[in-house]
This record gives C-alpha cells, sequence and structure tokens, in this order.
C-alpha cells in the first residue's frame, strides 16, 4: 500500500512532485504541437501548425485532456513509489540470469520516505526515455492521439477545406478585376475552349491570392476590409513566405498562359493539364491559409459564419422536408398509449373520487385523444422544420457539436404559438356549447367565459412545445442501441409529464389521481416518442442529410475521368444546362434515378481527358 512520506521528506517530496510538473507541462507544451500523423505529400495542410487546424475552444479542451492524462499518470506512478518497480526489475533480473529471485527488502527500503526524489526519475522516464521506445511501447503517441481527435485535429481543417472545394464564390467581373490589378497582372481575354476550366480556376485563385496578399501587408484590394472581422489575419502574416510562393507561381503560370502551343499541337493539352494542376495545388495552399484563418479567429461568430463572411457558401445542403412518415408511425404508437392510460384511468379511478377531471365518456375519450395527437404531431413537425431551417443556415448546432440554446428557445417558441392556436381551434366546440348555454346567466359574462377558455391553453400548449424541445434534442443524442433510445425515451417522458403537471396545478384543482393519470398518458406519451422518432427521422432524413454528399462522391468516381480537376467538376455540378431541361446536375442528382442519368449524361456529352482528376 502506497504511503506518503513524512518529516522533511514529505518536503523533498512536494518539491520534486512541483518541478516533476514543471517539466511534464513544458514537454506536454512541445509533443501536443506534433502531428502523428507524419508529414504526408498528399495533406495540403503539412505546413500549418496544429494550432491553427481547430479552433482555439476545442485547441484548449484538447491539450486540457492531454495534459491531464499525461499528469495523471506522473502522479499515480509518483504516488505509488519505487517499490513495485523494484520488485518487477528483481524479477526481469532473475529470469534473465536464470537464477532465484532474491528476498525482497523490507518495504520501508523502497518506500518514498527512503526515494522521496522519485516523482524526478519518473518525469525524466516520461519526457526523456519514453519518447525513444518503439512506438508500440510509447504510451504518449497513444494519449497524443486520442488527444487529438478531441480537439477536432486534422478533421476540423479537412471539414472545412472540404466545403471551400464545393464552394460557390461571388466572382463578380468588377471584383476580379480589381483583384487581377492588385497583383499586377492581366487578366485573359476570350480564352480558348480548353482553357475556360482553367481560367475560371485562376479567377478564383487570383481573388483568393488578393485578399491573402493584402491581409498579409504585400498588397492593396479593397475587398478585404470587410473580412478583416471574420478571420485572424495574424496567420496571414505568419504563412507571407507561402502566400508570396503563391504570387511567384501565378506570375510563371500566367507567363505559361500566354506561351501555350497552337491549339492544334500535339503537346498543348500536356501544358494545359500541367497548368490545372499547379493552380490547383496554389488554391489548396490558399484554402488551407483561409481554413486555418477562419479557425483561429476569436469572439467573431461560429466557423460556418465566418466562412460566409469570407465569401464560402455552399450550394450543397438540400432543402429538408418535414418527414410525416415516422411521425405518423410514432404518433399512431403512441395513440395506443393514450387509449390505455384513458381505459386504466377509468377503470381504476373511477368512482373513487368525486371529480377526477378524467374522461369518463366515449365521447370525451375520442376528444382527448385526437386533441392531444394532432396538437403534439404538428408540434412535433414544426419542431423539425425550424430545426432543418436552422441548420441550413448554420444556427442550430454549437461549435462542440450540439444543439444551441437559442436554437431551442426558438423552437419552444414556435411549438408553442402552433399548439396555442390548434388547441384554440380543436377545443373550440366546448367553447360555442359552453356560450349557448349563458342565457342570460349575469354571473357568468361571455367575456369571462372567454377568458376562462383562453387562459387555461396558455399553460397547456406548453406541453406540446416541450415535446418539440425534446424531439429536436433527442434528435441531437445517439439512438443506436436500444439502451440510448430508451434513455432518450425517459429524457422525454420526464419532461412532458412535468410539464402537464405544472399545467394542470396552474390552471385546475387536480387530485392525486388525476396527476397519477397525467404522468401516466404524458410520460408513456413522451417516451413512445423519444425511443422511437429519432431513429425512424434519421433513416428517413439519411437520403436528404447523408445520402446527398454521398451521391456526389459516387458520381464523382463514376465520372472522374471526365474532369480534369474537382474545381471543374464543382463548376459543372452546378452550372445549369439545357440538355437537362434548365436544371443543375445537383438537381438532377437528387431525383430517384439522378445518379444514373447523369453518368449516362457525361459519358455522352463529354471527352475523357488525360490526367483526370483523383
Amino acid at each position: 500500500m502506497p504511503t506518503i512520506p513524512t518529516g522533511n521528506a514529505l518536503l523533498v517530496f512536494i518539491l520534486c512532485l512541483i518541478v516533476g510538473t514543471f517539466v511534464i507541462h513544458k514537454f506536454c507544451l512541445d509533443q501536443f504541437e506534433k502531428s502523428i500523423a507524419g508529414n504526408d505529400d498528399n495533406c495540403p495542410w503539412k505546413f500549418v501548425v496544429l494550432r491553427y487546424q481547430t479552433t482555439p475552444s476545442e485547441y484548449l479542451t484538447g491539450y486540457s485532456i492531454y495534459f491531464s492524462l499525461m499528469m495523471l499518470i506522473f502522479l499515480a506512478t509518483s504516488i505509488i513509489g519505487p517499490g513495485p518497480f523494484f520488485q518487477i526489475l528483481k524479477a526481469v533480473t532473475a529470469a534473465a540470469t536464470q537464477s532465484e529471485m532474491p528476498t525482497a527488502s523490507p518495504a520501508a527500503d523502497t518506500s518514498l520516505q527512503n526515494y522521496p526524489t522519485f516523482p524526478i526519475l519518473v518525469a525524466f522516464y516520461i519526457v526523456g526515455l519514453n519518447p525513444n521506445l518503439p512506438k508500440a511501447l510509447d504510451f504518449e503517441i497513444s494519449i497524443r492521439g486520442f488527444a487529438h481527435r478531441m480537439a477536432y485535429i486534422p478533421k476540423n481543417i479537412d471539414r472545412l477545406l472540404n466545403y471551400m472545394r464545393f464552394s460557390d464564390m461571388d466572382l463578380q467581373p468588377d471584383k476580379l478585376a480589381d483583384a487581377w490589378n492588385a497583383i499586377d497582372l492581366d487578366r485573359p481575354v476570350s480564352p480558348a475552349p480548353d482553357l475556360k476550366s482553367a481560367c475560371a480556376t485562376f479567377d478564383r485563385v487570383v481573388l483568393l491570392y488578393a485578399r491573402a496578399a493584402t491581409m498579409a501587408g504585400d498588397a492593396d484590394f479593397d475587398d478585404t476590409k470587410d473580412l478583416a472581422g471574420n478571420l485572424d489575419l495574424e496567420i496571414f502574416r505568419k504563412y507571407r513566405a507561402e502566400i508570396q510562393n503563391v504570387g511567384t507561381q501565378l506570375l510563371a503560370i500566367h507567363a505559361r498562359l500566354s506561351d501555350l502551343p497552337a491549339p492544334e499541337a500535339l503537346d498543348r493539352r500536356r501544358a494545359v493539364l500541367t497548368i490545372q494542376r499547379d493552380l490547383i495545388k496554389n488554391l489548396e495552399w490558399l484554402y488551407v491559409i483561409f481554413a486555418g484563418a477562419v479557425s483561429a479567429a476569436r469572439g467573431v461568430g461560429r466557423t460556418f459564419d465566418r466562412l460566409s463572411a469570407a465569401g464560402f457558401v455552399s450550394p450543397y445542403p438540400p432543402a429538408q422536408r418535414i418527414p410525416w412518415d415516422p411521425i405518423l408511425k410514432a404518433t399512431g404508437a403512441a395513440a395506443l398509449v393514450v387509449v390505455v392510460a384513458c381505459l386504466l384511468a377509468i377503470n381504476t379511478f373511477l368512482g373513487k373520487t368525486a371529480q377526477t377531471q378524467i374522461p369518463t365518456t366515449t365521447a370525451n375519450m375520442l376528444q382527448l385523444l385526437m386533441v392531444i395527437l394532432v396538437v403534439h404531431m404538428f408540434a412535433i413537425g414544426q419542431s423539425l422544420a425550424l430545426r432543418a431551417k436552422l441548420v441550413g443556415r448554420n444556427a442550430y448546432y454549437a461549435e462542440s457539436g450540439s444543439g444551441r440554446a437559442e436554437a431551442y428557445v426558438q423552437i419552444f417558441a414556435k411549438c408553442w404559438i402552433t399548439s396555442l392556436l390548434l388547441n384554440l381551434v380543436l377545443y373550440s366546440p366546448n367553447l360555442i356549447a359552453a356560450l349557448s348555454t349563458i342565457d342570460g346567466d349575469s354571473k357568468v359574462t361571455q367575456a369571462q367565459l372567454l377568458w376562462d377558455y383562453f387562459s387555461p391553453q396558455l399553460a397547456w400548449a406548453t406541453v406540446p412545445a416541450i415535446c418539440g424541445v425534446m424531439t429536436s434534442y433527442t434528435l441531437d443524442r445517439p439512438a443506436g442501441t436500444r439502451l440510448e433510445q430508451a434513455f432518450s425515451g425517459g429524457l422525454q417522458a420526464s419532461a412532458m409529464a412535468i410539464a402537464a403537471i405544472l399545467a394542470a396545478e396552474l390552471t385546475l384543482k387536480v387530485s392525486i389521481e388525476y396527476r397519477e393519470f397525467l404522468i401516466v398518458l404524458y410520460g408513456g406519451l413522451g417516451f413512445v416518442l423519444g425511443a422511437m422518432l429519432p431513429k425512424g427521422i434519421r433513416r428517413h432524413w439519411d437520403a436528404q442529410e447523408s445520402y446527398m454528399p454521398d451521391k456526389i462522391t459516387v458520381l464523382r468516381n463514376a465520372v472522374r475521368q471526365y474532369f480534369y480537376d474537382i474545381q471543374q467538376f464543382s463548376e459543372w455540378l452546378n452550372a445549369r444546362s439545357e440538355r437537362l431541361d434548365g436544371k443543375r446536375p445537383l438537381d438532377v442528382l437528387a431525383e430517384d434515378n439522378g445518379l444514373q442519368q447523369l453518368t449516362v449524361f457525361v459519358s455522352s456529352t463529354r471527352q475523357r481527358v488525360a490526367g483526370a482528376m483523383r
């Protein structure tokens, strides 16, 4: 059993822990900046330090995890003391010399009391010996790799790079003219047919280079004034040499365009292909620098808002519709819960109290069933519609990947208004019947009756509103296993049952039986919806949220031999064609047999190219 030293040994031990902690901290600061992926020539962001490959908050999270785990190992080993390690060493020595293991020394001989400087040895083992061990024995690499994944390194910059590759840019003629003037080059006029794609890419590279060079201090381009607030300008100054290298290569490419062989020359295609590849390479470098500047910007909005402000707007997110099919299926299953709850309440509580507020007739039960199901069904529909709209505007998810509180508030407000209006409409027969029975009763005025009818609905509309919010929340949770589904169902059941009881307490004098009825009714309803809907909706939305990007990948692989580069493919995907009835290939791709249509369309309208995109 580890024992903490006492007396002067304790003071030495604490000082050694402090020194060891400092050594581990400096070591972690240095090591965390090292990539475990190695230098891959195909990795466009290899020249960017890890700090700029993710957001500052995620980087801090990853480093905190890494440092904490390293400190945990250091402290645990230091407190255990040298005793167990001496025993292991003796056993290994005895095995190596094929001799009997020597008799163990007294515990005091290898305790921290006699070796209070042991933490120093542990620290220098971690920072000195461990990195020189084979990778299979180096625990630090595994911890660092895990921490990098927690910090979204390099996932964040890879995601931003792919977003930029498939984004539209605002290439207005006057803006392009200013960009070309800013770098003292003449824009190619009326390029030959085989140069149109290269010149379109050239325009994009020049616009980004003019912006980057201006923010690095090497050019003067007015377009960057609105960008400075959404980017970390330090990135451009740090990678000024890389930006200048792009400028040098653009000068060389511009000269090569002027010296291309004649269109009928055999080596012209190879020269054009080389220019395409060089432009794409420089474009990728600029993408990486802008991605780092977007990620490193502090306190200026969300990542995708900054991307949009920088001119990158993806055309690919499809419009999402309300998934009525899984909603109707889950509502059908929930109807059974409502019916069972009513029947149990009638048979269990009827007659026990004079006033239970529990429906006792078939007509009342059917009305309650219809109102609850219809209102909750439409509340869920409105919740999912607004959620999809917020996701499309990049206003739903926080940087951590979870839903934003503001988004949930908006969903609650919309569901509450929808539920209030539906409740008023569906319970209007009760109001009409009540108004027809006043018959001059001076004690009950129409205004009072209207208020008595309207005011309870203000409270009861919160129940389906909570249902809408919890539906969006459970969609953000994992639902791959039965346990996860049951947990989501339990969360939604609890939230809806609590909301129903609070609404009842605010509007009625309720009995214990009625509270139990509400728990069974709304708890069961919430459990079914929370357990069934997320999985059903994910399955239904797969074609829109996941299948569309997969279609783009499959299409790109199927027709890659017809395009020089990813930029040309992206531009073709968004260009309207008369042969497609004025549609974009992207629009056709969203149709049921769009992939097959476009594969045939490309093979019949384009020629294979040498050195096609990879």
